[in-house]
C-alpha cells in the first residue's frame, strides 16, 4: 500500500508491528508506551525490544490505566511504571517526535480490527504528552 514503509500511516492490528518495532528499536532517548492494561500469556517480542532498549540507556515510561497484572515483571526490567486510571490511551511517542495513537494495543492483546495512526511529528506528539500528563 504505502512504498515508504515507515510512512506516517493508518495501520491495523495485522500491520503495525513491523514497523512499531522498528520505531522502538531505533530510539535513542525516550519511549514512552500508554496502555489500558497489560495482559499476555507469552511474553510479546514488544517486551523483548523494550528491555534491549533500556540496556542501550533509552528511558522508558509505561502508563497504565489498570493494575495488578504485569507491572512488577516490566518494572524488574528497568522500566518506569505509572499508574493513572484516568489515561485511558493506547498511544506511544518514541524521541519525542514520533507518535502512535489509536486502539491497537501496542504491548499486548489487541481486538481484531483495531487500528492506530503513526506520524513522525512533534505536532502530532506534544498534544499526546499533554494528554499522557507526562
Amino acid at each position: 500500500l504505502f512504498s515508504d514503509p515507515k510512512a506516517d500511516a493508518i495501520y491495523g492490528v495485522t500491520n503495525f508491528e513491523r514497523v512499531f518495532h522498528e520505531d522502538l528499536a531505533s530510539a535513542k532517548r525516550s519511549i514512552v508506551i500508554s496502555t489500558i492494561r497489560l495482559r499476555w500469556n507469552r511474553t510479546p517480542r514488544v517486551i523483548e525490544l523494550l528491555a534491549a532498549s533500556v540496556q542501550r540507556g533509552v528511558n522508558i515510561t509505561i502508563i497504565i490505566a489498570e493494575a495488578g497484572h504485569r507491572e512488577e515483571d516490566l518494572w524488574q526490567m528497568g522500566l518506569s511504571i505509572l499508574h493513572r486510571p484516568e489515561c485511558k490511551m493506547q498511544a506511544a511517542i518514541i524521541d519525542q517526535h514520533i507518535g502512535w495513537y489509536g486502539s491497537v494495543n501496542l504491548i499486548g492483546k489487541s481486538i481484531e480490527d483495531a487500528t492506530s495512526i503513526r506520524l513522525d511529528s512533534s505536532d502530532f506528539t506534544s498534544p499526546l504528552f499533554d494528554a499522557m500528563k507526562v
